[in-house]
């Protein structure tokens, strides 16, 4: 994705990321959060042993969207 993200046209893409618990630092609200293969972990029970859960992470994407942005799975 970073590499993508510097691609000729795409200078208004960041590629951001961030594990379970760390929330990534976007720095600025985004129109697009993707999220690839892995959502269905955070309803796993070692996952949420550690700390994550669903709930926090939807709430950390939901603030980053700027009004009328959406997330793709």
């Amino acid at each position: 994705m970073q590499t993508l993200a510097k691609e000729p046209g795409r200078e208004n893409v960041e590629a951001v990321s961030g594990g379970p618990r760390r929330d990534a630092e976007a720095t600025q609200p985004a129109d697009v959060l993707w999220l690839h293969l892995f959502y269905h972990d955070l309803h796993t029970a070692l996952i949420q042993a550690r700390g994550a859960t669903a709930a926090h992470f939807n709430r950390a994407v939901y603030e980053r969207l700027k009004p009328g942005g959406s997330t793709s799975s």
